[in-house]
């Protein structure tokens, strides 16, 4: 796939028309704020219940069923995924943005909530859905549990469009709490104050001169082969990656989609220099786009 040089007047016009929402005070209502709670409550550990689950995940491709726990044993399945435990200290930037933001609209700043009631058999569960305020991010609609702070079900969609589809199916919850055998992942989003500490193979040759308002650097991976950086909003994430191939490349773009994750490729000539930066994340394509054309190179691009 080529890639369109009247792409970058297209962008231009887009950001002049549009703007990134930073230049206005961000404003935020009480529904808003009751969804935030919600949200919160069902982040914090002391709060969390303990289940296992049987998780049906629909994307456009087809569908997949997963185990997920929080707490629990694993019930011996080969795909299996843990919730870890948050609380508002949690070194997890997009969960710290969610639970105790700096500004008191926290993530309602780059999205509008609705809330609503449903009846789902005999009980009654919240159907929380956030709505993009610009045209760079996803928007999320969450059915929760409130009784046991549990998201029963997550839809991550564009426009109209249903993207990526999680519904808890077969939930079997803890008769008492369990102590949690969860480790935090290793290699877990996280707010680097040092990005020197976690960097230590020198310095990029790169900057991302551009990202939506709200997005906000989560953590920094350099290596021999690649650099990385990642941010988040607090509901959408995103990662951009580096490399410096041997050889030369096609110059062009390339993407692929799978359910609301994108993986979008182009391969540059900077400074008569090869260059492939790729995007992976919970983004929409032209939001991808933009953040390639925004990279800044230094003069010194090896």
């Amino acid at each position: 796939m080529s890639f369109n040089p009247a792409f970058r007047i297209v962008l231009i016009i887009l950001v002049a028309v549009l703007g990134t929402g930073a230049s206005a005070e961000p404003s935020c209502n009480d529904e808003d704020l009751r969804a935030l709670s919600v949200l919160r409550k069902v982040l914090q550990s002391d709060h969390s219940t303990r289940f296992a689950a049987r998780a049906l995940v629909q994307t456009a491709v087809g569908s997949q069923q997963i185990v997920v726990t929080r707490g629990r044993p694993d019930t011996g399945t080969t795909y299996s995924v843990e919730i870890p435990d948050h609380s508002s200290d949690c070194d997890n930037l997009s969960h710290s943005l969610l639970a105790s933001p700096s500004h008191a609209c926290g993530v309602a700043q780059w999205y509008k909530f609705r809330m609503e009631q449903q009846a789902l058999g005999a009980d009654t569960v919240t159907v929380i859905t956030a709505l993009p305020k610009d045209v760079y991010r996803h928007g999320y609609q969450l059915v929760i549990d409130e009784k046991n702070d549990i998201v029963l079900r997550s839809t991550t969609f564009n426009g109209t469009n249903a993207l990526e589809n999680v519904e808890l199916r077969a939930l079997s919850l803890a008769a008492e709490d369990v102590p949690s055998q969860v480790s935090t992942p290793e290699r877990m989003l996280r707010n680097t104050g040092n990005l020197a500490e976690d960097s230590p193979r020198g310095q990029a040759d790169w900057r991302l001169g551009w990202a939506p308002a709200g997005f906000q650097q989560a953590s920094v991976d350099r290596s021999e082969i690649a650099q990385a950086q990642t941010y988040t909003d607090g509901l959408s994430t995103f990662s951009i990656f580096v490399e410096h191939p041997k050889g030369e490349i096609r110059i062009g773009e390339g993407m692929v989609n799978r359910g609301a994750t994108l993986a979008y490729t182009r391969g540059l000539r900077v400074n008569q220099k090869s260059i492939l930066v790729s995007v992976v994340g919970e983004i929409p394509i032209n939001t991808a786009r933009m953040l390639v054309e925004g990279v800044e190179w230094d003069n010194n691009v090896q």
